[in-house]
């Protein structure tokens, strides 16, 4: 488990906050919804709007974690403006990065945690492009994109 953190920590996390994100320990600005102790939370905020990646770790401490991605408005009420999870494969709802739940943990290697991670990173653009303008892609699970009139 710790390999696939620490390449989180040392490579995926980094390349998030190039692009503008930092970490925060609640979401979206409401001291309600405190940040979990096995989730990364990255947001940003530009022109009304709170993008965020969240990156939520398996709770059994198996070395795995989901994707969540989405932005919502700064107004009173908050309004959802898209979101999505990071899949590996069109037709995806929800994906697990790291190690599968069959395969033991005695065989998951560093080497298996760094292709995770380094595909993750190489996504980031998909990602971001989908934050900033919606732009679709198969390897982003809609969960929800409302039209902006």
């Amino acid at each position: 488990m710790r390999a696939l953190a620490n390449l989180v920590e040392e490579q995926l996390v980094p390349a998030y906050l190039a692009a503008g994100f930092h970490r925060a320990a609640i979401y979206m600005n409401d001291p309600m919804e405190v940040v979990s102790g096995r989730e990364v939370h990255l947001e940003r905020q530009e022109n009304g709007v709170i993008q965020f990646v969240t990156l939520n770790f398996d709770k059994y401490r198996r070395p795995a974690f989901q994707m969540h991605i989405g932005c919502r408005g700064t107004n009173s009420n908050r309004t959802w403006i898209r979101s999505a999870n990071v899949v590996k494969r069109r037709g995806q709802l929800l994906h697990s990065w790291g190690k599968p739940i069959w395969l033991p943990v005695q065989w998951w290697t560093e080497g298996m945690s760094s292709r995770v991670i380094n595909r993750l990173v190489a996504m980031t653009p998909e990602v971001l492009a989908f934050l900033e303008g919606g732009q679709p892609s198969r390897r982003l699970s809609e969960r929800f994109a409302p039209s902006i009139s």
